[in-house]
């Protein structure tokens, strides 16, 4: 979730005018809109991406990178020195 209720509440929204249920609706409805406009999502996630490189020293990936790859393998291979360019 890109803001919890209390982001909400904060804000000044009274339980009088959008109930909690009504707002963690609202907050999924609007995450899954920009993530699928965008393309993209900002928030960790776990995912596993297989690529075909073309031999380069850069991999162009498809989505950004919030925090560096617990490990990268090359042919089954893993490899080490991961370091951001």
């Amino acid at each position: 979730m890109y803001c919890t209720i209390a982001d909400f509440r904060a804000e000044g929204v009274t339980e009088g005018q959008a109930s909690d249920a009504k707002l963690i609706g609202l907050i999924s409805l609007a995450g899954n809109y920009i993530d699928r406009m965008t393309g993209q999502w900002f928030e960790p996630r776990k995912k596993t991406v297989k690529l075909d490189g073309n031999g380069g020293i850069i991999l162009p990936l498809p989505v950004f990178l919030i925090e560096l790859p617990e490990s990268v393998t090359v042919d089954g291979e893993e490899v080490g020195g991961l370091r951001p360019v």
